[in-house]
């Protein structure tokens, strides 16, 4: 799911980089983004990496294919 949502989110955000760091040249109608201008919009990319790996290190806890939480009382507290 995070790599569809990654991909929903990220395209549209690149593509505002873009038009707002674009220079208003068109070519053929179209308009003509510069080399610069992709890297430029194209760096979210490995820093939404650095972010993730940041969360990832940080704030998820491993819980070694233990359940966190129970729903259920544990044998002989039954209420």
């Amino acid at each position: 799911m995070a790599t569809v949502a990654g991909g929903a989110i990220l395209q549209p955000i690149i593509g505002i980089i873009l038009h707002k760091n674009w220079s208003g040249t068109m070519a053929d109608g179209s308009p003509f983004y510069t080399l610069n201008d992709y890297r430029f919009a194209l760096f979210i990319i490995p820093v939404s990496y650095v972010l993730a790996t940041f969360i990832s290190l940080y704030f998820i806890k491993e819980t070694y294919c233990q359940q966190a939480f129970s729903h259920y009382p544990k044998e002989g507290h039954l209420h």
